[in-house]
């Protein structure tokens, strides 16, 4: 498969990423959880990027390159949801902010979920169909973490009252949720990479850069096999929109996330673990992503499922 960019592509990249430029680095070193940005929120929409998905002749890849590059910058702004699983499963434009959550036989939301707390609606799997709510109309906590997004818990909710959007399936939701959170947790692996290139270049130990030394330039080595692994796996399920190539995405991403946090963060030494260094940003919300939809097992579960039927 040829995994190169067309033409169109490449620009739409390189416009993406143009437009994110000045989003890429903090104005000093805070200790912060997550961070959001009301300025970068404003682009998007004024851009028209968030519509990337319901734009005649763009589609799922396009909407994926979107995901892929806001989720290398360091502000938490919701674009899985909103901009790629939404026009995946609606023809009709969903409230944005959006969360991601779902239901379980009695009918409650069980689990943190992410945006929660910022956002104005949920799409919700209820096992049977899929809905959306209204969050004004929901009781929410917002749970305090370490983990780079903001996050609440659904208190009270009715989600009975919740409008259910025909025609759409669970599976249908799956896929498109699977796509997005490979996508995120490829964005915020390759930031976490890059910073920690960039930590080996500069940081020096015993008269030497310490990305000299063989021991960690093999541990790197192998995290950049990993990501342009997931890039490969990404790229081709968003190209053949086919599920099970959105679950075996889904499960690689879940799997090597946490090998990537680890190195990422000792290479970093205590440096890593800071809250006013940025790396956190990216390594502490792949810590959520990778536990989401089930974690790896269910993943890897799905695509031998499909794999099996197919």
């Amino acid at each position: 498969m040829d995994m190169v960019l067309s033409p169109d592509e490449r620009q739409l990249q390189d416009s993406i990423n143009q437009l994110l430029s000045g989003y890429r680095t903090l104005a000093k070193a805070e200790p912060l959880t997550w961070i959001g940005s009301d300025a970068l929120e404003r682009d998007l929409v004024d851009s028209g990027y968030l519509e990337i998905g319901r734009t005649e002749g763009l589609g799922l890849f396009e909407t994926m390159l979107l995901v892929e590059a806001v989720s290398q910058v360091p502000y938490s702004i919701e674009v899985g949801a909103s901009a790629l699983v939404g026009p995946h499963v609606s023809t009709d434009p969903l409230p944005r902010p959006l969360a991601l959550a779902r239901a379980d036989a009695s009918g409650k939301i069980n689990g943190p979920v992410r945006y929660l707390p910022v956002a104005k609606a949920i799409l919700v799997d209820t096992g049977k169909d899929v809905r959306v709510l209204d969050v004004a109309k929901c009781k929410i906590r917002t749970v305090e973490t370490l983990f780079a997004y903001p996050i609440g818990v659904v208190e009270q909710a009715d989600l009975g009252a919740a409008k259910v959007l025909g025609g759409v399936t669970t599976a249908a939701l799956h896929h498109a949720w699977q796509v997005a959170l490979a996508t995120e947790i490829l964005g915020c692996a390759n930031s976490a990479i890059d910073i920690t290139l960039n930590y080996l270049k500069e940081r020096q130990q015993f008269g030497k850069h310490i990305g000299s030394f063989q021991a960690l330039q093999h541990r790197i080595s192998e995290c950049v096999t990993m990501l342009e692994s997931l890039r490969i796996l990404v790229y081709r399920a968003a190209t053949t929109k086919r599920p099970a190539d959105a679950a075996v995405a889904a499960f690689y991403a879940q799997d090597v996330a946490p090998r990537i946090i680890l190195d990422t963060q000792q290479m970093h030494g205590a440096m890593g673990c800071t809250l006013e260094y940025p790396l956190h940003f990216w390594t502490y919300r792949m810590k959520v992503l990778q536990g989401e939809l089930g974690g790896s097992l269910e993943q890897a579960e799905s695509a031998s499922a499909l794999l099996w039927a197919a």
